[in-house]
């Protein structure tokens, strides 16, 4: 299927529209929710700007992160908006990988600084709405759009569909999901590896391109 399809199947969707002229901001979507029950799907607003606009002559973007190579999004949940269930600032950044791990220089960063309860309701990895949650769902989630970024990215390059996604399918994998630092499961690189049983075969993804 098209992109468009292959993204409505995902259970997370963040769109940030860029800013109108006179600005650096505006306001984005966070799309939520499994796909199968419409009871669980979420739209949430969030406040972000873009590292990429040139108002008023600058592209100054200030982060938090130490290890930000190039920022390209500042996610901001306030606290008085209504819209959200969370607290937090949020980056989405080019990684120089640095200090914690250096081997993924280049790769993509997302921090999150999120107030949140420090007991296991909220902070533990099974809890339905804290810090907890959002680092399993990440670990779980992030394998997938780094597939789909792969097979775009190829696909831009001139590559065929087929090519295109053999590359992404080759390169897919995932993490040992716990609190600190989730190492990749570095014995499983390849989506033929997980035998069916990986993030990307429960979103019903496609494996092979059909004509």
């Amino acid at each position: 299927p098209g992109r468009a399809r292959k993204v409505h199947l995902w259970s997370f969707v963040p769109h940030y529209p860029s800013p109108p002229p006179g600005r650096r901001y505006a306001l984005g979507l966070h799309r939520g929710g499994k796909n199968t029950n419409p009871l669980t799907q979420v739209v949430l607003i969030v406040h972000t700007t873009h590292a990429n606009s040139c108002h008023g002559n600058s592209t100054e973007q200030h982060v938090a992160s130490n290890s930000c190579q190039l920022p390209m999004y500042r996610v901001i949940l306030w606290y008085n908006n209504p819209y959200h269930f969370m607290t937090a600032w949020v980056e989405a950044s080019v990684s120089t990988g640095g200090p914690s791990q250096p081997e993924k220089v280049d790769g993509g960063e997302h921090p999150m600084w999120i107030v949140s309860s420090t007991s296991p309701l909220g902070a533990g990895r099974t809890s339905f709405t804290g810090s907890g949650y959002i680092d399993s769902f990440f670990d779980y989630w992030l394998p997938v759009f780094q597939h789909e970024v792969r097979y775009s990215h190829h696909r831009i390059a001139g590559k065929s569909h087929q090519e295109a996604l053999q590359i992404a399918n080759d390169m897919y994998q995932e993490v040992h999901s716990k609190d600190g630092i989730s190492r990749p499961i570095m014995d499983k690189v390849g989506l033929d590896k997980y035998s069916g049983d990986s993030a990307y075969d429960d979103y019903g993804l496609p494996k092979q391109v059909t004509v």
